[in-house]
């Protein structure tokens, strides 16, 4: 008996932590991202690199915002392909369609579900930064898979 359906778990699992960031509310995923862009531009500092932080500030933080929402679904495109790969039993536009499809369409559902968390927003400009970073993991995944079969 195959066991096709393990293919599936990391995509679930990925999607499971896109959803649990997503269920943070405003002033937590600030703290998050806010964090990180602090210590970047601490480390920057000591560096000798970047002497005035507090004016970066911002658009670092909406450049971490951005990124991270670009890498987690670069992350679930990758994810889908081999399970759809596998079911597929086949290489094609669908390999890479149907992958594209089922990440737009949860990175929507993401993005619907932050309408109801205190303090957060739905953006069609993130469902496009989303499908962006999707396509790049997808494309890197069939790649991949390309080179290895």
């Amino acid at each position: 008996m195959k066991k096709r359906w393990l293919w599936w778990i990391p995509a679930i699992l990925v999607m499971g932590l896109i959803f649990w960031f997503s269920q943070m509310d405003g002033p937590d995923s600030a703290a998050l991202s806010g964090g990180t862009v602090r210590r970047l531009l601490r480390l920057l500092a000591r560096m000798g690199i970047l002497k005035d932080q507090e004016q970066l500030f911002p658009v670092l933080e909406t450049l971490v915002r951005k990124a991270a929402h670009a890498a987690e679904y670069a992350l679930l495109g990758g994810c889908l392909v081999l399970p759809f790969a596998f079911h597929l039993q086949k290489r094609g536009r669908a390999l890479f369609a149907l992958p594209l499809a089922a990440s737009v369409v949860y990175a929507c559902s993401d993005e619907l579900h932050q309408l109801f968390i205190a303090e957060r927003a739905g953006r069609i400009l993130d469902i496009g930064i989303d499908s962006g970073g999707a396509c790049l993991g997808i494309l890197l995944a069939l790649f991949l898979l390309r080179k290895n079969l």
